[in-house]
């Protein structure tokens, strides 16, 4: 069970990574296409567009 519940975070742990630092993979790409999008309503709505 705990080895389990490791090998489990460790996956998380390496996929939020490859989010934050933008490592575009199949399994990633979604995630990071949404944030970028929601980057861009953000800046579009801070800059009066």
């Amino acid at each position: 069970d705990t080895m389990e519940l490791l090998v489990q975070k460790a996956g998380r742990d390496a996929r939020t990574i490859s989010i934050e630092s933008a490592f575009l993979t199949e399994d990633t790409k979604g995630d990071i296409l949404s944030r970028s999008e929601q980057h861009a309503l953000s800046v579009t709505k801070e800059a009066g567009l």
